[in-house]
């Protein structure tokens, strides 16, 4: 049929769909958000960075940020941002390309209750920090009094006076009691926990046992309290997670918050860590990880396996985070290594298959363990990295790094970026190996007193020192 022979309003119509054809291309994919929080996917790697091989805090260094305050906490990106923690509940933005401060807030304990009742509060506040003191300092001499109860007399009447003034302090202090800060020390503060960021908003969760998400401009989306953590005098490090629309946070439970709203999804029992769950996909579902071997079905919070007999903790509790090398969980402590195999599918209950398990240097593993081209690499506390085989366990290569600086901790965590595995010392020292059995040097360097994981990007390095942020690079 000719177009002449059409009638008008397909004319029209067919005129109209040309031109629109002419002018119309295909809405561009979505990109996916990128997650990016503790040790950036929470593996280490950073496949594609070239860091510097020289640097210190006069050379090669790009900017470097002087922040309010100290923190633990290492560094997350989003786009031209980055986000850095603050003790006790600060976060910080700061502009990846100068390194100016764009933002900081606070996230108080305080502010998760009614504005209308924050006045009140705060005025019990000051009085509330006096009378916890009392309390703390009666519950230390308790032991002593009481042994010394069982000679009678005035010795006694002071031990259940001593008693009877905790249990008043106890009363008074009950509707203030989760505003007073939590036990921690001066190593770990409250602001350990890395920010997790998905490249719409910021999560940040500090040991006062506070959540909150930010958007990218600084403006507060929520703030709630959850508990305090677990009764330890090393306070909490454990990093949140992004996985499934929800933010876990894992305190003395593992919680689990709508990210868009901080409405409270699920609970589980799972066992509370100084180290950070991991995600994970069984099949197409979503799994956290816990140090302690737990597999946590994210959708409902459904403990799906749990391992936890198979590991005995320096500490009260795990102190780093499992890897992820193919389909197993790799987790390392003071008992040794081991390879957990995850199912193809996530049933209503699964097993974990032990691969291999290793025996390692005895000690303390704060830095979390890191997988590479068929290998293992684990470092203690002091300084000792033992390589072993992914797929069998095997010792492959041990070597002491205890000449990197004298005393302290390597509590920074093991990272591959680029063509080197990087290796860190509290104090600042580090240093650059090649990766396999030979562990080649490739350089050392100082920097600035240190406890977080550095973060790559393309030539960039960004390691959130005691005092500055420092962007490294040529």
């Amino acid at each position: 049929m000719r177009a002449a022979n059409l009638p008008r309003p397909l004319l029209l119509a067919a005129g109209l769909a040309l031109g629109l054809a002419g002018r119309w291309k295909p809405a561009p994919p979505k990109r996916p958000r990128l997650i990016h929080g503790w040790r950036g996917d929470g593996s280490g790697r950073f496949p594609e960075a070239a860091p510097p091989a020289e640097f210190s805090p006069e050379k090669n260094v790009v900017w470097s940020t002087k922040l309010p305050g100290w923190s633990n906490a290492s560094p997350a990106m989003a786009g031209e941002r980055i986000f850095v923690c603050v003790e006790p509940d600060v976060l910080v933005c700061v502009n990846k390309a100068n390194g100016a401060i764009l933002w900081q807030q606070a996230s108080p304990v305080l502010e998760t209750y009614p504005e209308a009742d924050r006045a009140k509060l705060k005025e019990r506040l000051a009085a509330a920090l006096g009378e916890a003191k009392e309390r703390e300092d009666l519950r230390k001499q308790l032991p002593t009094l009481s042994r010394t109860a069982r000679l009678g007399g005035e010795n006694k009447e002071k031990f259940e006076a001593a008693k009877a003034r905790v249990r008043e302090l106890d009363a008074k202090l009950a509707e203030t009691e989760k505003l007073l800060p939590p036990r921690t020390n001066e190593e770990n503060g409250y602001s350990s926990a890395t920010p997790v960021t998905d490249g719409q908003a910021v999560y940040v969760v500090f040991s006062t046992g506070v959540a909150a998400c930010y958007g990218l401009d600084g403006t507060r989306r929520w703030i709630v309290y959850l508990e305090k953590p677990f009764h330890t005098e090393w306070g909490h490090a454990a990093s949140p997670v992004l996985a499934g629309g929800l933010l876990l946070v894992h305190f003395n439970r593992l919680t689990a918050l709508k990210a868009a709203t901080g409405e409270q999804a699920w609970q589980a029992e799972a066992t509370p860590s100084f180290g950070s769950p991991i995600a994970a996909k069984i099949g197409a579902t979503d799994v956290l990880i816990t140090p302690a071997a737990e597999v946590v079905r994210v959708s409902d919070g459904k403990i799906l396996a749990k391992a936890r007999e198979a590991f005995r903790y320096t500490y009260e509790k795990p102190v780093n985070s499992p890897v992820l090398a193919g389909n197993a969980a790799i987790f390392t402590d003071e008992a040794g290594a081991c390879a957990l195999e995850l199912p193809a599918e996530a049933g209503e209950t699964i097993e974990l298959k032990e691969r291999w398990a290793a025996k390692i240097k005895r000690a303390t593993y704060y830095a979390s363990p890191l997988v590479h081209d068929g290998l293992v690499y684990a470092l203690s506390k002091e300084g000792d990295l033992t390589v072993l085989d992914e797929k069998t366990g095997e010792i492959a290569a041990t070597r002491s790094f205890k000449d990197l600086a004298r005393g302290g901790v390597f509590y920074p965590n093991l990272a591959l970026a680029g063509k080197w595995i990087y290796l860190a010392h509290e104090s600042g020292a580090s240093v650059w190996l090649e990766p396999g059995k030979e562990m080649k040097e490739a350089g050392r360097n100082m920097l600035e007193f240190c406890r977080g994981a550095p973060v790559f990007e393309s030539e960039r390095m960004y390691v959130r020192a005691k005092d500055h942020l420092f962007c490294l690079g040529k």
